[in-house]
This record gives structure tokens, C-alpha cells and sequence, in this order.
């Protein structure tokens, strides 16, 4: 899945899939969501999630090279840009918050990784901690239906220089997979802070900073 924008709008102006969006579609994924489609090289793109400043969808099966993206609503056209389609461009789901890219991670309590400051929902990673990584495009998968888990080897995850023992990766959903890794008890005589995160699969890994604004790294937060 790809889209990029700040979530800066009110709820109301938020869409996500919901049950309705399936009906009668079998195992296949919605391709417009209120009015709004893609299209990727003239394909209609499963489209997820819609916003003021941000669209989320699904690059199509079959799609190669320099692809042409173009959004519909309500049949009205805006203008095409162009990107390329590889077969491995993996990207941590950032959960941005202020001018931080914190990595979609999770404990095995519920808590995101990020500064509690920035409420309960929150907590700093200590070494030993079970973290539940989120990201997409390690590898190829189905597009336009739904997914069963489907188990993937070889994906390494680093945090700053250090490499994070992983205890498994799999396809979770539409484009969407799960690393499960452990924090390396090293931190436990590094300073606090927040470091970069990273995982790669077949020598190709994600990138060291991300389009947000301002752009920067994704991190993840460690306290002793």
C-alpha cells in the first residue's frame, strides 16, 4: 500500500473501508471508496483509505516499470503522475507525530512505541522488549484481494547499527506485513533516546529518511 499526507483533517473527513464496501466484491478489495478511485496504469487500484491530503491504496497486480497514477472523483480526473513499480521497495508504516516518523510498532501490551508524553497509548522500548513492526513492499504479494498469512524469511531488522534478533515475518494483510523482533539488550548501556529503524530483505532495505514534512527518519524510542 502507498500514500503519503498529514492526518491533519477532522475525523469526519476520513473514510476507511468498511463492511458495506464489500458487498458483493467475494474476496476481491474495493476499488472506490465514496467516489474516490485510483488508477495505475489505467487499472483501478483497491483503495482503503481517503482523507483531504491523503489517499491510501494498493499498487495492481502485473504493473512494472514507470506506471502513470491517476486519481478519479466522481468521475472527475486529476493529473497523472508517474512512478516506478519494483519488486522490492520495503517502507515501515510511520505513525507521525509533530516533526517525529515513529515506526508502527507495537508491544506485546498494546502500547505504541513513542514518547508517552504524547499520551497513555504510548511507551519508550526497553531491551528485551517483543515488538510487532509494521511495514509493506518487502516482496510481491496478491493485489486487489484478500490475503491469508503467508510466513516470509530472510527480513533482518536493524535499530541504529545494531541488529535486532528476529523472531519472524509474515503477510498480514492487503500489502501489509508483520516483523516480530526483540530489542537488543546492548541498549541497556547505550544512552536513552530515539534511533533509526530499519529492516531489509534481499540487500534491499528501507530508505533512511521519509517524505513527511519536515522529511526525516523513521525511530523508534529505547529507555533503559
Amino acid at each position: 500500500m502507498t500514500g503519503e499526507g498529514s492526518l491533519d483533517a477532522p475525523t469526519r473527513d476520513i473514510i476507511k473501508w468498511q463492511d458495506p464496501d464489500f458487498a458483493g466484491l467475494g474476496n476481491r478489495l474495493p476499488t472506490d471508496l465514496s467516489g474516490v478511485q485510483v488508477l495505475v496504469n489505467g487499472t483501478a487500484a483497491a483503495v482503503f483509505y481517503v482523507s483531504p491530503t491523503q489517499v491510501n491504496f494498493q499498487v495492481p497486480a502485473g504493473v512494472s516499470g514507470t506506471a502513470g497514477v491517476q486519481v478519479t472523483r466522481n468521475g472527475i480526473a486529476s493529473n497523472s503522475l508517474t512512478a516506478q513499480a519494483v519488486s522490492s521497495a520495503p517502507g515501515i508504516f510511520p505513525v507521525v507525530i509533530g516533526s517525529t516518523n515513529y515506526a508502527a510498532a507495537v508491544f506485546l501490551d498494546g502500547k505504541i512505541a513513542a514518547d508517552p508524553a504524547n499520551g497513555p497509548a504510548f511507551r519508550n522500548a526497553v531491551p528485551g522488549d517483543v515488538v510487532q513492526l509494521f511495514a509493506t513492499g518487502l516482496a510481491p504479494t496478491p493485489a486487489g484481494t484478500s490475503v491469508s498469512i503467508t510466513p516470509l524469511n530472510g527480513v533482518s531488522v536493524n535499530i541504529g547499527n545494531i541488529a535486532a534478533p528476529v523472531l519472524g515475518a509474515a503477510l498480514v494483510a492487503a500489502g501489509e506485513f508483520q516483523i516480530n523482533f526483540t530489542v537488543p539488550q546492548q541498549f541497556a548501556s547505550m544512552p536513552p533516546g530515539t534511533y533509526p529503524i530499519s529492516i531489509s530483505l534481499n540487500g534491499v532495505s528501507t530508505p533512511a529518511s521519509i517524505n513527511t514534512s519536515p522529511p526525516g527518519p523513521v525511530v523508534i524510542p529505547i529507555q533503559h
